[in-house]
C-alpha cells in the first residue's frame, strides 16, 4: 500500500523503528529477554545503537527521525572508520520504502522506553529534536484529514495520544483560518482495550462529526485486511488515509 500511495501518513513508536531496522539488517528480530536481562545485556547490541546515529543525521539534515532511519536502511550505514554496512533485507523495511518514495514515516518514542536508550551513544536532546520534527510533520499532515480515516493498529498509548495532540493543533490552526476538521473516522485495533484508550474513544465520540470504532486486533484487523487483500498484507503500524483517496 505504501508503493501505491494509498496511505499518506504512517507513524510508529520507537519499537516500530527498532524492529523494522533489525528485520532489514538481520532478517529477524528476536532475543531471549529472560536470559539477557539477568546478564545485563538485554538490548545492548552494537548494531541497534546505529538508530541513535540516524537521529544525529536527522538533526544535521533537518529531516525527521523516521526518514533518517529509512535512508540508513536503504543506503547502508557508513561507520566513522569508513566501513560501509549494507542492510541485506532492506526490501522488507517500511521505513526504507517510505524514504525511497518520499512518504514521511514519523517515529514517536518515549524516552527511557526503548532499548536504544541504554546505549552510550544515545543523546536525549538529539533524539528529542528529531522526534519532535516528526511530530510536527505528522501534525501538518493532520490538516488534510477532513473526510479522512485514521487506522490505529496495535498501539494502545503512543499512537492514540500523538494523534489526539496533533488533531488539537491542526484544529486550532483551522479555526483561526475559519476552516473545520470534523468529518473523520477513527478505528482502533488492539489485543485488549486499556481504560485510557476507552476514555479517549468515548470522549472523541462526543466530538461533532467524528466517529470512533473500537475492535480487537486479533479479530477485526484480519477482516479489514481481507477487504484490502488485493492491495497488501496486514498493516502493523498506525496509519491514516488521506481525504479523497480510494
Amino acid at each position: 500500500m505504501v508503493a501505491a500511495r494509498r496511505y499518506s501518513k504512517p507513524l510508529g513508536n520507537g519499537a516500530v523503528a527498532i524492529h523494522d531496522f533489525e528485520f532489514a539488517l538481520a532478517g529477524a528480530t528476536t532475543e531471549s529477554v529472560a536470559r539477557y536481562i539477568r546478564e545485563g545485556q538485554f538490548g545492548l547490541w552494537e548494531e541497534t545503537g546505529w538508530i541513535n546515529e540516524a537521529a544525529v543525521a536527522a538533526r544535521d539534515q533537518g529531516i525527521g527521525w523516521g526518514e533518517a532511519i529509512g535512508r540508513m536502511v536503504r543506503d547502508g550505514r557508513l561507520a566513522p572508520d569508513g566501513t560501509h554496512t549494507r542492510f541485506l533485507h532492506a526490501d522488507v523495511s517500511l521505513l526504507a520504502a517510505c524514504a525511497d518514495l518520499e512518504v514521511p514515516f514519523t517515529i514517536h518514542p518515549g524516552i527511557g522506553y526503548d532499548i536504544i536508550h541504554e546505549h552510550p551513544n544515545f543523546d536525549g536532546a538529539v533524539v528529542g529534536e528529531a522526534s519532535y520534527t516528526d511530530f510536527l510533520i505528522f501534525a501538518r499532515s493532520i490538516e488534510r484529514l477532513e473526510v479522512g480515516v485514521v487506522l490505529n493498529v496495535g498501539s494502545a498509548v503512543i499512537g492514540p495520544e500523538v494523534y489526539l495532540k496533533a488533531l488539537a493543533m491542526a484544529r486550532n490552526v483551522a479555526h483561526q483560518e475559519e476552516r473545520e476538521i470534523r468529518r473523520l473516522t477513527t478505528a482502533v485495533f488492539l489485543t485488549s482495550c486499556p481504560s485510557r484508550v476507552t476514555t479517549t474513544r468515548r470522549h472523541r465520540r462526543r466530538i461533532r462529526g467524528t466517529s470512533a470504532t473500537p475492535g480487537r486486533l486479533c479479530s477485526c484487523a484480519p477482516l479489514w485486511t481481507a477487504g484490502r487483500a488485493s492491495t497488501s498484507a496486514a498493516i502493523t503500524v498506525p496509519l491514516f488515509r488521506r481525504s479523497g483517496s480510494s
